[in-house]
């Protein structure tokens, strides 16, 4: 019996290591890293759902920025300042300096959203890189972060993270990738298939910035 308990266990780790929180799509096959000569990087905005009529083929990037709708219990304080920080530095690690200044993107990006609000996320993306003079442009929508309640050996309460970036190319307004990442942490006696990320995170509670840059990093590992 003791033998067959391991060698489930040791499938279902097995199952696990190709598991993923992660989901990513190339939109443009024709597109490759080695194509971005420069790269702005969007300041994050939280959306769960557009108030407008869908129109266009992504419900969130096609809305209004003024109608992008969330609720704000499903945010941390801090959320959108500490994702979008993560997003950029994660960037420039990948890329480099040809990612625009972050500083100088969040002044613009404030300034294009009071302006015109009424922009869809698709357009306010690429008005925001053509901007900072770029030619591609990274845009992340945040479904919801929340913080841990605890410490890394003991908590009341995971942290849970929910997103998606956009890669966009800013003359044509079309998407060339796009990753999903979700998840909320969870303990070995709620579901042994996280054995292995349980472990390689050394056994530890994540706080939701740790979270967050985890799934950026599985993200952007996908771009070609």
């Amino acid at each position: 019996m003791d033998t067959i308990k391991i060698i489930c266990l040791a499938v279902c780790i097995a199952l696990a290591g190709c598991a993923s929180s992660a989901v990513t799509e190339l939109r443009d096959t024709a597109f490759t890293s080695s194509a971005v000569s420069t790269l702005a990087c969007m300041p994050f905005v939280r959306g769960r759902q557009c108030l407008d009529p869908q129109t266009g083929e992504d419900a969130l990037l096609d809305c209004r920025f003024s109608s992008l709708s969330y609720s704000p219990e499903f945010y941390s304080p801090g959320a959108l300042q500490d994702i979008s920080s993560i997003l950029h530095g994660e960037l420039r690690n990948t890329y480099g300096r040809i990612v625009k200044d972050y500083s100088a993107g969040v002044s613009v990006f404030e300034t294009l959203a009071l302006r015109t609000p009424d922009k869809t996320l698709r357009s306010l993306a690429s008005a925001f890189a053509r901007e900072l003079g770029a030619e591609y442009v990274a845009a992340g929508v945040l479904d919801s972060y929340k913080e841990r309640k605890g410490t890394a050996r003991a908590i009341y309460s995971p942290a849970s993270v929910s997103f998606r970036v956009y890669i966009i190319h800013a003359p044509t307004e079309s998407i060339v990738f796009e990753g999903v990442f979700s998840e909320t942490q969870q303990a070995l006696s709620e579901n042994i298939l996280q054995a292995p990320s349980f472990f390689k995170r050394g056994a530890r509670w994540l706080t939701a910035a740790e979270l967050s840059r985890e799934g950026i990093r599985r993200v952007l590992a996908d771009i070609p």
